[in-house]
């Protein structure tokens, strides 16, 4: 799926969360977000807001109010980046490292294109 820039950039919000693809693809171990259409990235970052506040007792309120630099916020973000990387999985968010070179070169020839 050939998608450009606007579409790495683009924040599906939910619940006080907000994600984008590039989130994914400059994650230390990068997934392949590209090839998650919308109606997935919104599901998905559903899910992620869902999980934080029924697990984790974050609502949207509670994020905003969350502190720069305070050990609350730190926290949060640790659920999070956990959260958001176990439901992308979950969903069949592929890293990158895990695909085969002809899918990898496959990806890099689109993006090139």
């Amino acid at each position: 799926m050939i998608m450009n820039n606007n579409a790495l950039k683009t924040e599906f919000v939910s619940g006080g969360v907000g994600i984008t693809r590039e989130d994914y693809e400059s994650l230390p171990c990068a997934m392949y977000a590209m090839e998650f259409t919308d109606e997935q990235m919104q599901e998905l970052v559903n899910r992620v807001a869902n999980v934080l506040r029924t697990q984790y007792g974050y609502t949207e309120y509670e994020i905003s109010c969350l502190e720069e630099d305070s050990e609350e916020l730190e926290e949060y973000y640790e659920f999070f980046w956990r959260e958001m990387e176990n439901i992308a999985i979950d969903m069949g968010m592929r890293y990158y490292e895990d695909m085969s070179d002809e899918e990898y070169m496959k990806i890099i020839g689109k993006k090139i294109k």
